[in-house]
């Protein structure tokens, strides 16, 4: 009876669904996205950060858009990341975003974004899901053992993984 049940159809064939003979098949998959996205963008539902975390530990190496992404999923799994975004060798933390004027083509911007405003907001959403950011140069890092090292000026940092993001210059 799908013509009766079409719109509560608890069945995964939506892409064959026979309704699509005579009108629109129905998409309850993406109806669900629709009132997924409607409620995060009205803030009836809100990502959280972890009320308790893991204990496991990782090391992002770079502070361009890969590696701020490597942090905010990293935290947002629960594996406690430090961020080691470098100083001095690379220049301005944030990467080549950070003198990039106008970035056009970046998908959920649509009127553009400048660069620097953009590496701000990763700032912010890895900060808001407790990535930890250390705003020094890696001076060594040691992979012959576990768990990794991975030293910053006169500090040692411990860590099961390293995630090496360091862009394009």
């Amino acid at each position: 009876f799908p013509e009766i049940t079409g719109r509560v159809c608890p069945a995964q064939c939506e892409y064959s669904c026979i309704l699509g003979i005579n009108d629109e098949p129905v998409t309850i998959r993406e109806n669900e996205l629709a009132i997924i996205e409607w409620a995060f963008k009205k803030g009836v539902i809100r990502p959280t950060a972890p009320k308790r975390r893991t204990g496991k530990k990782i090391a992002v190496v770079g502070s361009g858009p890969a590696g701020y992404t490597a942090a905010i999923y990293a935290a947002r799994a629960n594996l406690n990341p430090l961020l080691i975004t470098g100083f001095q060798a690379g220049g301005i933390p944030g990467g080549q975003l950070m003198t990039t004027t106008h970035v056009e083509n970046y998908p959920g911007f649509p009127k553009g974004i400048m660069g620097p405003d953009m590496m701000k907001l990763f700032r912010d959403q890895a900060l808001r899901f407790g990535t930890r950011i250390e705003t020094k140069d890696v001076t060594k890092v040691d992979f012959s053992k576990q768990p990794f090292t991975v030293s910053v000026g006169d500090k040692t940092y411990q860590t099961k993984s390293v995630i090496i993001s360091t862009g394009a210059s």
